[in-house]
């Protein structure tokens, strides 16, 4: 799902300007300035300078003390997992338990403490994330080539021409009707690469509530990801 979904942005028209420009500060975000008379897709403009956005939206990041947590909730599964540390010497690794229970050991510090979380995440998305888009995939009769795991900061998930699909393992975070509404709109686009009128009837034909989702999942893009980030 391309970031223009969700990412807050303001418009300003300029007499003096020439050309469409986006501009990032901390304080306004992000915002396009659009010449006086010049007709074009702003949702399109923005989307082809998302990875710029998302640099200037990383690297403005306000740095927050770090905090080890002692539980982490998994919404898509309705689970929460509680962490204990046992630091000693020796490779920073977790270990899983039955009773949905992560012990971390080793040499915990911030940066490894991440990688390892990450790495648990990402093996959590690829048992229940792609297994569900499949299951979704056979219900809603909408193919797709091949689906991987990512971790943008910016989007919850995209598809490409070749109808491969990326999903972004923080849909874990996520409600459960909120993930189906962002796999969906992926699987939508394996038919329509764009947001026009006829991509959205699509959607719709699936999730009757798409607007209402839609606007949740703006809401939810605003979720503090700084301690995975």
């Amino acid at each position: 799902m391309e970031d223009v979904d969700t990412l807050d942005y303001q418009v300003r028209i300029s007499k003096k300007a020439k050309r469409p420009q986006i501009t990032y500060t901390s304080t306004k975000g992000v915002e396009v300035v659009v010449p006086e008379k010049f007709d074009f897709n702003i949702k399109q403009f923005i989307d082809t300078h998302k990875t710029w956005i998302s640099k200037q939206i990383s690297k403005n990041q306000p740095k927050q003390e770090f905090y080890f947590p002692s539980e982490i909730s998994i919404e898509f599964l309705q689970r929460k997992y509680q962490i204990t540390y046992m630091a000693s010497k020796g490779v920073c690794k977790y270990i899983e338990r039955p009773d949905f229970s992560l012990v971390v050991l080793g040499d915990i510090i911030e940066t490894k403490f991440k990688k390892i979380i990450k790495q648990w995440l990402f093996k959590l998305a690829q048992e229940n994330l792609l297994g569900y888009l499949e299951t979704l995939s056979q219900e809603i009769n909408l193919d797709y080539r091949d689906a991987s795991i990512r971790g943008q900061l910016t989007i919850w998930g995209s598809c490409s021409a070749k109808k491969d699909i990326s999903v972004n393992y923080k849909l874990l975070f996520l409600p459960k009707h909120l993930a189906r509404y962002v796999l969906i709109h992926e699987l939508c686009h394996t038919i329509h690469l764009d947001h026009s009128q006829r991509f959205w009837r699509l959607v719709r034909k699936f999730d009757n509530n798409y607007l209402e989702h839609k606007k949740e999942l703006a809401m939810h893009a605003k979720l503090n990801f700084n301690w995975l980030d």
